[in-house]
């Protein structure tokens, strides 16, 4: 019998960027989704989120996220990292419109974030498995990089791949 461990607590404090992944526990928001996860959301002039879909430039950007001193460091191809203080959101816009190209703005949300799914905006789970079987069917990319692309909040170590399907039933 599998012996389901949690390897890994991700939470994503900008939508569509890096993970901060030293955390050993986190607190859990009121409508069910992580502390920090996804609390900021890069956005275009029309509303829209910049992410990975429709901004292939966002892969190329690195991010940290030092919750005790708030701040949140961005790192560009040319590997200068800038530090900036969360509450600094016309620095991080200014550094963001540059490196993309055109004006984009920072938002936040601390009581709900940005989930891609507001009905079930709780954490998201996978087995490292899966990551490892997933990438697998796809040529230059390995399970943390998957990883990387899923984004997901908790990693599970121990069980098979696609273990986490079980723990789903339908809404």
């Amino acid at each position: 019998m599998a012996t389901p461990t949690l390897e890994r607590v991700n939470v994503y404090p900008v939508k569509s960027l890096d993970p901060h992944d030293t955390l050993q526990r986190v607190e859990v928001r009121e409508d069910g989704g992580l502390a920090y996860d996804r609390e900021f959301a890069i956005v275009e002039a029309s509303g829209e989120y910049v992410n990975g879909k429709n901004e292939p430039r966002i892969h190329e950007l690195r991010s940290w996220f030092d919750p005790k001193a708030g701040r949140l460091t961005l790192c560009g191809p040319d590997g200068d990292p800038a530090a900036f203080d969360v509450d600094d959101s016309g620095g991080i816009e200014a550094w963001l419109t540059e490196f993309f190209g055109r004006p984009v703005e920072l938002r936040r949300d601390e009581t709900g974030g940005f989930p891609d799914d507001m009905l079930a905006s709780g954490p998201t789970v996978v087995a490292a498995a899966t990551l490892e079987a997933v990438a697998g069917w796809f040529d230059g990319i390995d399970a943390a990089g998957m990883e990387r692309r899923l984004r997901p909040n908790l990693v599970v170590s121990g069980v098979e791949p696609f273990w986490e399907d079980r723990l789903y039933a339908d809404r």
